[in-house]
């Protein structure tokens, strides 16, 4: 009987591009008949044995992604990334879209015609395909999702607390796994198309590409549906939610974390949103911070108390190499940023205590601006003292090391880590920017 009634869906399915005209048009069936009829197949192959064993892939150990950063899912997967876009254009190769998708990873499917194409594909460098999908057409839409975040909070949830931020932070993969946090990914506009940041477009990627685009690129913030989606799922599986933003004098995106979090707070679900007043190294130190309280079997309040508490004491000094991309990114006027080419200025950029971006200093050379940045560090070392540093940096690793060594020297301590500048905020940095961030001591802790 479950076999005749397969046999009826299939042809049923066949038939569908007759009773739609843009199904016939477009030389496709229906994708739910579809989606319901592999549903059904799938319950045919079990009836008859082809699925023996399969109680068992929930046991199956995932390989470890390129990254390294998969270890200890059990989910049967080999890609830590599940990946959907929609893809529009006037003369679209499907079967190219295809390679490019069976090219980035595993378990592809490609549905639509040279106008339209939608696809899915698990992937530990989502970036690939749509890197090489950037002339070819526009995303009308995508959604990448992270497999492991999601079956740790399913399965290995490691605290009742979840911690979430926006990709600005700038904070070692190593340690985001480590503490299970969850990262809210900025959008990236790059000659039309839309990427997300620090997952389809990447820091080692990015700078590259900035030589190969007339326009220049621009950002904005995360979509809100999305992350209320996120807060919701996390509200099923976590007894409260802290999420620690950007400076919301830098980004929309803090007022969009408080949108989706007011249907929850609404309903007496603990949610709270801190604004930061920070951005990158700094505001990852202060993500940081907040993990390891929650680690550590810190109350929601008190978390939040001592993250209140360190705002003011977290500082970033940013050594910029030159004005040109702080103009091109809109943070500097053309006039400005001509005068300071023309007199070789150096810039540190900083934030002051509202979290506005402000010129901090401003010297003659390279040297004098490292120089500087070491003063800073000296001086907060002999005043409250410095409970811990980050060093970031755009594509120049050599650079931070080198920074990283001659803090260590200073304070007598190792950076809590050295990362790459998110893309969004390498738009105004350039390439070649180090960033070093400190948390000071509060006075309450003398």
């Amino acid at each position: 009987m479950f076999n005749s009634t397969l046999d009826v869906a299939r042809a049923s399915l066949e038939a569908t591009p007759e009773k739609l005209k843009v199904l016939k048009d477009a030389l496709v069936v229906d994708s739910g008949a579809k989606g319901f009829v592999l549903f059904l197949e799938g319950f045919s192959a079990s009836l008859k044995g082809a699925a023996k064993g399969a109680e068992n892939v929930g046991q199956q150990e995932i390989a470890d992604g390129s990254d390294g950063n998969n270890q200890g899912l059990h989910a049967g997967i080999s890609h830590r990334y599940c990946s959907e876009a929609f893809i529009i254009g006037d003369d679209l190769n499907v079967d190219e879209i295809r390679a490019l998708a069976e090219q980035a990873g595993d378990s592809v499917v490609v549905a639509g015609g040279s106008m339209g194409v939608k696809v899915h594909f698990h992937s530990n460098n989502p970036q690939d395909f749509f890197l090489a999908m950037r002339k070819k057409g526009e995303f009308a839409s995508q959604k990448v999702e992270d497999m492991l975040r999601q079956y740790q909070m399913l399965h290995q949830r490691k605290a009742p607390i979840a911690l979430v931020t926006d990709s600005i932070a700038d904070l070692s993969q190593e340690l985001l796994d480590e503490y299970q946090v969850h990262v809210v990914p900025l959008n990236l506009m790059i000659e039309g198309n839309t990427f997300l940041d620090k997952l389809t477009i990447k820091p080692d990627r990015f700078y590259a590409l900035l030589n190969d685009v007339k326009e220049y690129p621009t950002s904005s913030q995360p979509n809100q549906v999305y992350v209320a989606e996120l807060f919701e799922q996390l509200r099923q599986h976590y007894e409260a939610i802290i999420v620690v933003s950007v400076s919301q004098e830098l980004s929309g995106t803090h007022n969009v974390f408080q949108q989706a979090a007011r249907p929850l707070q609404n309903d007496n679900y603990p949610i709270t949103v801190i604004n930061s007043r920070l951005n990158s190294g700094a505001q990852g130190l202060l993500v940081l911070r907040a993990a390891q309280m929650i680690s550590a079997g810190h109350s929601y309040n008190d978390v939040i108390e001592g993250i209140a508490r360190d705002i003011p004491n977290g500082y970033i000094y940013v050594s910029v190499v030159d004005f040109q991309n702080m103009v091109r990114g809109g943070r500097v006027s053309p006039l400005k940023g001509t005068a300071a080419r023309m007199l070789n200025m150096n810039p540190v950029i900083s934030l002051d205590k509202q979290g506005n971006g402000i010129a901090f200093a401003t010297t003659f050379s390279k040297a004098a601006v490292q120089k500087k940045i070491m003063a800073m560090v000296e001086a907060h070392s002999k005043g409250l003292g410095v409970e811990a540093f980050s060093v970031v940096h755009s594509n120049s690793p050599d650079k931070a090391q080198a920074f990283a060594a001659q803090i260590s020297g200073i304070l007598g301590m190792k950076p809590a880590y050295i990362a790459e500048i998110s893309p969004i905020v390498g738009i105004s940095a350039g390439l070649g920017a180090v960033a070093v961030s400190l948390i000071c001591r509060s006075e309450d802790k003398e």
